[in-house]
């Protein structure tokens, strides 16, 4: 199948006439990266149903629905129609270890990602860590001070630019983006497709493990992990 008549197909699988007349003013400003609306997954809010049909295009289709699937059900309970994002409402209850466990596999993950990328400052970076510590409250916002949070995020941005491929399936990047605001969780479910050939197991999974936990990591310049509430 052609762009033009994957688009036309994924457009035929929505009912909303709000969304689909706002499909046809973006495919207007004819952008390359902009031919799917933010909203489309919404579309089949809460629990994915049908969301097999819109990846059936597409190579890896049956794995990668199954991951967005699991996007669908962490956030079907509670979930209201006005919700923008894929919001973890009724997360289960603390389980410390499962937390440690699952940081641990994050700064692994960190550690592989920044010897590939040859970034001194992040790797080996599991090995640097003093503690771990899970605080029940919400992340302070970031400042220009955070430099290892900052030296993080320019990697990872660094690392998923290597990672895209000329597939139709890139067209859903930004969607998959706006169901959470977290590019970990956009990839974790391309990653079926895109970690082929891929020396990586599977290097966004720990996070989104404890985003389904409503928990996000933070590190400091001393070498502290924080896991604080989403």
């Amino acid at each position: 199948m052609t762009e033009s008549e994957i688009i036309n197909y994924w457009k035929s699988l929505i009912t909303n006439k709000d969304t689909l007349e706002h499909w046809d003013r973006l495919l207007l400003r004819n952008e390359p990266e902009n031919k799917v609306p933010e909203s489309f997954f919404s579309c089949f809010r809460p629990f994915g149903d049908g969301i097999e049909k819109v990846f059936s295009v597409i190579d890896k289709g049956n794995e990668i629905a199954q991951r967005a699937k699991e996007i669908f059900m962490a956030t079907s309970v509670g979930y209201e129609p006005g919700d923008w994002y894929f919001l973890v409402k009724n997360p289960p209850d603390r389980n410390d270890e499962k937390i440690h466990y699952l940081t641990k596999n994050y700064l692994n993950s960190i550690t592989e990602i920044a010897g590939f990328m040859e970034n001194e400052a992040l790797y080996n970076l599991s090995n640097k860590i003093q503690n771990i510590e899970i605080i029940d409250s919400k992340a302070p916002l970031q400042t220009n001070d955070d430099k290892l949070e900052l030296e993080l995020y320019d990697m990872m941005s660094d690392f998923r630019w290597q990672l895209k491929i000329e597939n139709s399936v890139m067209l859903l990047e930004e969607a998959l983006y706006q169901m959470t605001c977290l590019y970990d969780v956009a990839y974790y479910i391309l990653w079926p497709l895109l970690g082929e050939s891929s020396e990586f197991p599977d290097p966004f999974k720990a996070s989104v493990e404890l985003w389904k936990l409503n928990y996000e990591v933070r590190l400091d310049d001393y070498f502290k992990i924080k896991v604080y509430l989403k």
